[in-house]
């Protein structure tokens, strides 16, 4: 059925019957800037946007701007950068099928599109007016873009939001082709703050577009992730992951083993199984794992230590407060986190002596109980995300 409409509106295209003014939206899945042909109408409005090209001299087009938005959750950088991807994909797509198009394409990365999530919410026939007013509140006020973010996602009806609203938002290419006659084709038509933009995916979302779409409140994406690190300070001899648990918090595992030994004569070394668990808090409370958090470590350890034949060997519990910041480095295909920890150290230990450059360990007829209070890690970490999503 969506072929022979396709068909029928391609046939419509090309003979010139449709109105001047059409739209198309190109969508992009969440945190995604791959071009995906089988993702909602992508197909329906590629195969449209060909057409009315195809009717085309393209040695007639003035200009083709092309304008990719992203959604406003997550950090405000990484936004940036993704609908300067998006923007990308979609030009080096009608470069491969245009090459004449090349030096007359004009393209824009709009950023995170708070204008069209402003439209959506005036047009929602479903909100009342009481949270209407709530929510443009929200969005009107002079607060920078974090707290707005935060403040968003402590509301009750956030999740209402962010399934029927933000798919339409993180995904939207907005386009406008003009001709040396001064015809126009708008495949969403634009100005700068992007509000004729925000009103056409409104229509989008409230059922009045021209071509078919899916609603938007029956589609769902949920993006999965763990994340790898080590730290630096620690090379090779330490590992974790962490997991996040909804948007603003996560758990963390870590194991370390250093293992450092002064050859040849064995008369120092520093020697450590260490096992620890972290529950964290993220600030920006946007999912992305970056930015300010806090966090409570709780681990246990097994070391031995010696220095000059004469050592400790013991066992350790301990307890701290982590702050952490982390950013995402390399094309966000990499974190970077730093980070200190301040906290409380109880071990118990049995002194031991070696008379023999690595001769045996004889103990000591009594053991040692000693407390700690203060920094107890420092983190310079490279971190890995290894991620997943599902369409649901």
């Amino acid at each position: 059925m969506n072929r022979l409409f396709a068909f029928f509106l391609c046939w419509l295209l090309c003979c010139g019957l449709l109105f001047s003014q059409q739209e198309y939206l190109i969508q992009f899945r969440f945190d995604d800037c791959r071009l995906d042909t089988t993702y909602r109408n992508n197909a329906i409005s590629l195969m449209a946007l060909q057409s009315r090209l195809a009717c085309m001299d393209v040695a007639d087009v003035d200009s083709l701007l092309l304008v990719a938005y992203a959604s406003p959750e997550g950090v405000l950088e990484h936004n940036l950068l993704l609908s300067k991807r998006r923007v990308e994909t979609v030009a080096d797509y009608l470069r491969q099928l245009y090459p004449a198009l090349d030096d007359k394409l004009i393209l824009r990365s709009g950023g995170e599109n708070w204008q069209g999530l402003r439209q959506l919410v005036l047009v929602d026939s479903l909100l009342s007016e009481d949270i209407r007013a709530k929510m443009m509140s929200l969005l009107d006020d002079d607060v920078n873009v974090g707290t707005k973010k935060w403040r968003m996602q402590q509301w009750e009806l956030y999740p209402y939001l962010y399934q029927r609203y933000y798919p339409s938002l993180r995904s939207a290419l907005a386009c406008v082709l003009y001709t040396s006659e001064h015809s126009e084709v708008v495949l969403y038509s634009l100005d700068v703050e992007g509000a004729s933009v925000a009103d056409s995916m409104a229509q989008t979302v409230a059922g009045k577009d021209s071509l078919p779409r899916v609603a938007v409140d029956t589609w769902q994406e949920t993006s999965k992730a763990v994340y790898l690190r080590s730290n630096l300070l620690c090379p090779l001899m330490h590992v974790g992951v962490e997991i996040p648990l909804g948007r603003a918090y996560s758990l963390g595992f870590d194991y370390a083993y250093p293992w450092l030994m002064r050859r040849p004569d064995h008369r120092n070394c520093f020697q450590m199984l260490a096992w620890s668990m972290e529950a964290r808090y993220w600030w920006a409370a946007d999912g992305s794992m970056s930015g300010h958090s806090l966090g409570l470590d709780l681990g246990v350890a097994y070391y031995d230590v010696e220095r000059q034949f004469q050592g400790r060997q013991g066992e350790l519990l301990s307890v701290a407060a982590v702050y952490r910041y982390a950013w995402p480095i390399f094309n966000e295909r990499w974190h970077l986190h730093v980070g200190l920890s301040l906290g409380y150290v109880f071990s118990v230990a049995r002194p031991y002596d070696v008379f023999v450059s690595g001769g045996k360990a004889y103990r000591r007829a009594y053991t040692q109980r000693w407390q700690y209070l203060g920094p107890t890690e420092c983190e310079i970490a490279l971190v890995l995300p290894i991620k997943w999503r599902k369409v649901l």
